[in-house]
């Protein structure tokens, strides 16, 4: 087990004595969340630890035809898996609570019982986490929803390794943080077995708790650049590809990352960013379909996602027909229920090209492979929303 320490060392030396102004906000952050991570952290090494003592037998669990959801941030990920999710009959999917306080067996299970405990007093603990999250995360909601209940992006494991693009957010610096953007082409190889082979760890112990001979089901963006890596490590993974119009999906991820940037660090670290952000939405557009196309047909799908809110019904049964997934009528009646509540839905999330300081035209010009490769209709085409 290994932690990027080097790096880790150097963007805090950067962050906290750099040549530049540090902001305040960044000196809060790390006086609050700094202490709190080092004590979460240690947590789960010792928890880590103890399963290969306590719990060895965990390695023996193959991680069987996994699939994967990636995409371009705001491309319907979030909803697709969601939606596959509730099969809990095929699928099983890490959530945020064991993402980030338990990757050990040891602290799911210790967790679990604590769970049980508050059950029988009618769940006060757990309804009392409800409304600090509703309270704390109204704003982000509003963009993604979150909770600690609820299933998320698995790849947020990789924090705990320290070799996630995710720390971009507390640490933005992209020239340090560029190779997890393009993992594939700029990690080592030797490097990347490493990560890869802690993050198979964790789902095999999530697998010897939750869901032997259940399919592992992952939704993550991040691993739009890690798509040669993950059919390495899972030689029999399926990968579902989600594309949406960059008319949408760029003004929606700057605000998003605008938002956390804001949170984290300033609206200024974003704007430093932007122009490395935009590159790097451009690699995760082109690069998965490039890597896809050498894989079988029953290993892969791509969703255009117009196609996957007008109709998730038929969607996810072709994309369980495709990947030879058997679909229960309980949960057909699930799909077909999403399906009438998709046309009646509105995102709550306002935002603007404006606001992102771009132009439909900037966009179609900086995006035009994307456009030509996927089909998507140029502005005026079709009555794209912009909002």
């Amino acid at each position: 087990m290994f932690f990027n320490s080097k790096l880790f060392c150097r963007l805090s030396c950067k962050a906290l004595f750099g040549k530049n102004h540090v902001p305040f906000k960044r000196m809060l952050v790390f006086m609050v969340a700094g202490p709190f991570f080092v004590l979460v952290e240690t947590c789960n090494r010792l928890g880590l630890l103890l399963d290969e003592v306590l719990f060895r037998a965990y390695r023996t669990i193959n991680v069987s035809s996994p699939v994967f959801i990636i995409g371009v941030p705001r491309s319907g990920t979030t909803f697709l898996h969601r939606l596959m999710a509730r099969d809990s009959e095929n699928f099983t999917s890490l959530k945020l609570w064991e993402i980030a306080f338990a990757p050990s067996i040891l602290q799911k299970k210790v967790l679990l019982c604590l769970g049980a405990i508050d059950r029988l007093f009618g769940s006060p603990i757990a309804s009392l986490i409800t409304r600090i999250e509703e309270k704390l995360l109204a704003d982000f909601n509003i963009m993604h929803r979150i909770s600690l209940f609820e299933p998320e992006e698995d790849g947020m494991l990789l924090i705990h390794v320290f070799c996630s693009s995710y720390v971009s957010f507390v640490f933005p610096f992209a020239e340090d943080l560029k190779p997890y953007w393009y993992f594939d082409d700029m990690v080592p190889e030797t490097e990347r077995e490493r990560i890869m082979d802690f993050y198979r760890r964790c789902l095999q112990r999530h697998l010897y708790v939750f869901g032997r001979g259940k399919r592992i089901l992952s939704k993550n963006p991040v691993f739009c650049p890690k798509v040669q890596s993950l059919c390495r490590t899972f030689p029999d993974a399926r990968i579902l590809y989600l594309a949406r119009t960059p008319l949408d999906t760029v003004p929606s991820m700057l605000s998003l990352f605008g938002y956390l940037f804001d949170v984290f660090e300033s609206k200024e670290a974003a704007d430093a960013m932007r122009d490395d952000v935009l590159a790097m939405i451009h690699h995760w557009y082109l690069y998965p379909p490039a890597q896809l196309s050498a894989l079988p047909a029953h290993r892969k799908m791509t969703v255009i996602y117009d196609d996957l809110v007008a109709d998730p019904h038929k969607v996810v049964c072709s994309l369980y027909d495709a990947f030879s997934i058997p679909l229960s009528d309980g949960y057909a009646r699930v799909l077909q229920g999403e399906t009438d509540k998709a046309g009646k839905y509105k995102s709550r999330h306002a935002y603007s090209l404006e606001q992102a300081g771009m132009s439909v035209e900037g966009i179609q010009k900086t995006y035009r492979d994307v456009f030509l490769h996927f089909g998507f209709p140029a502005a005026g085409e079709e009555d794209t929303p912009v909002v």
